[in-house]
């Protein structure tokens, strides 16, 4: 989200397709029979299921450790952005943090029908409405 204030759409995106590409080897990965997964390959509702905890557990690392505990702000690049555009990159973040909780944890009861690449595509929209916001905001 940084990057998106700062007006560096490129480097921005780079990063976000890098941890769509990272879950799409691990779905790979375990769903394949291998060593990896002791021959036994995962099933679409079990990666299903990780990927939903795996969405709310970084929406609560985002929200607790992050937002509220300020646990690693020191290494944020608040220093290359204006006092507003970091209290926006934060809030966007934070934002995103939440949004990954509900869907993580609470909208299971809601809508049990979502598809893996439903759930990865609604994912990959929450960052991305937050991305273009502060983009749109930074002028670039």
């Amino acid at each position: 989200y940084f990057l998106a204030a700062q007006g560096q759409p490129e480097k921005g995106l780079a990063c976000i397709d890098s941890v769509f590409a990272l879950w799409k080897e691990y779905y790979k990965c375990m769903t394949a029979p291998s060593q990896l997964n002791n021959n036994n390959p995962k099933t679409d509702s079990y990666m299903l299921e990780l990927y939903r905890a795996c969405i709310g557990w970084c929406g609560i690392y985002i929200v607790c450790a992050n937002a509220i505990v300020k646990a690693q702000v020191e290494f944020f690049p608040f220093d290359k952005v204006s006092k507003e555009s970091g209290m926006m990159a934060m809030a966007s973040y934070t934002i995103t943090g939440v949004k990954a909780m509900e869907w993580g944890f609470l909208t299971e009861e809601r809508d049990p029908h979502f598809t893996l690449p439903e759930l990865k595509t609604w994912f990959r929209r929450a960052i991305m409405e937050q991305f273009d916001f502060l983009l749109e905001q930074s002028g670039a």
